[in-house]
């Protein structure tokens, strides 16, 4: 697996960097979400020849969506990645490609391919707000998905919000880092769910040592206990 971004001279896609086989049980949702996802791509894969037959587009769309640094663009990747398919990353910003780049991208994407849009939302939100020099207009980046994607009312497949760490991604995370189920218990049951983002979670536990270190990195009163 390999993720690609627009190249900056030309409406081509460059390699950013070589993929790392990110395994798909690095990544931890909230309990089913996952799997749901899993199940039904493996359901699409056998399906090709239905599609054929029915003269639809054999592809599948999924929106996910919720805070920033809980788990969306791991989740693509890691799948990318057991899946062997190009990651092809396009993030949006104020400086996005115009209407025509865009337009020459997507026509240039091939088979066995992911197409990552990221911010698509807060960029066509801030872009109402009229500023002049962007190039990129929502009825053109519409027009430029029909031919690979359809990312519009009714024709996204799943939609699915990933959200902050509740109770089960706790305990798994707490986990990767530790063998001790009891601890990974008490640990999960020490602060409310929905309080720290899947990202600052793993980032603090992988300067831990301890259950004890572990707690005071989250709630620094339990230094005291």
């Amino acid at each position: 697996m390999g993720i690609y971004i627009p190249s900056r001279y030309t409406n081509e896609w460059m390699r950013a960097q070589v993929g790392n086989n990110r395994k798909r049980s690095s990544v931890i949702l909230t309990q089913g979400q996952k799997e749901t996802i899993v199940a039904d791509l493996e359901q699409f894969y056998v399906s090709k020849q239905r599609y054929e037959e029915l003269g639809i587009p054999w592809r599948r769309d999924y929106l996910l969506f919720g805070t920033p640094d809980t788990g969306k663009t791991s989740l693509v990747t890691a799948l990318a990645s057991n899946l062997s398919l190009k990651c092809l990353h396009v993030e949006f910003s104020p400086r996005a490609h115009p209407d025509e780049r865009i337009s020459n991208l997507l026509a240039c994407v091939t088979a066995c391919s992911v197409i990552l849009l990221e911010d698509i939302d807060s960029f066509f939100h801030r872009r109402q707000k009229a500023d002049a020099q962007v190039k990129l207009s929502y009825s053109g980046f519409i027009n430029a998905l029909g031919g690979v994607a359809a990312i519009r009312s009714g024709r996204v497949d799943i939609r699915m919000e990933l959200a902050n760490c509740d109770g089960y991604p706790l305990e798994q995370m707490f986990l990767k880092f530790f063998t001790d189920a009891d601890a990974a218990k008490r640990f999960a049951a020490s602060f409310p769910s929905g309080e720290f983002s899947p990202a600052t979670i793993q980032e603090r536990l992988l300067k831990s040592k301890s259950l004890k270190q572990a707690l005071v990195a989250f709630l620094p009163d339990q230094s005291a206990q």
